[in-house]
């Protein structure tokens, strides 16, 4: 029953953070909210991060108030989740909640950039919305690669070394978390 309770808990928790990261991640690439995707993240995410950004200011185009959305309902899951598997709190859910913050963006990146891959076979139409924020959300990662890794033939290769970097993160980051 416990792992019932647990795993419904962290679907639903899992799911607002990636909504609120997602808004995060557009806001710093600059997308265009006009999109209908930006337009749900903000009706989903504006419930908590208005009242939040009357009392925290964003700082040099970085939304802290999104930024502390995301550790607190992070740190809300893992805590409800510890308690109910082991009925006690660890002070290392402190930490770990920054943890499982950077594993998910990494996950999100990953699963942004396979989307990005599978995408580019179907020669998609650049006005398609979903498509469009994943280019815009998968690019500062993926260009910075290209000026590095030279294109041979057809074949960029970028995307496939940024995954193998971001497994080794994940990796890395799940090692960490509570």
């Amino acid at each position: 029953m416990v792992i019932a309770i647990s795993f419904i808990i962290t679907i639903i928790f899992q799911l607002y953070l990636l909504a609120v990261f997602l808004r995060l991640l557009l806001q710093l690439v600059k997308a265009d909210f006009y999109n209908p995707i930006c337009q749900f993240l903000m009706k989903v995410t504006n419930p908590f991060l208005i009242p939040l950004r009357k009392i925290i200011p964003g700082f040099y185009g970085i939304d802290c108030a999104a930024l502390v959305l995301l550790y607190i309902v992070q740190f809300i899951e893992i805590s409800i989740i510890f308690g109910l598997q082991t009925g006690g709190f660890t002070p290392w859910i402190f930490l770990g909640s920054i943890f499982a913050l950077l594993s998910l963006l990494v996950n999100i990146y990953f699963y942004l950039i396979i989307l990005r891959a599978i995408g580019s076979w179907f020669q998609p139409s650049y006005k398609q919305p979903l498509y469009n924020l994943i280019l815009v959300l998968t690019e500062p990662i993926l260009r910075p690669l290209r000026k590095v890794i030279p294109v041979t033939g057809m074949i960029d290769w970028s995307s496939l070394v940024a995954l193998i970097i971001l497994i080794a993160l994940r990796v890395f980051f799940s090692s960490f978390v509570v």
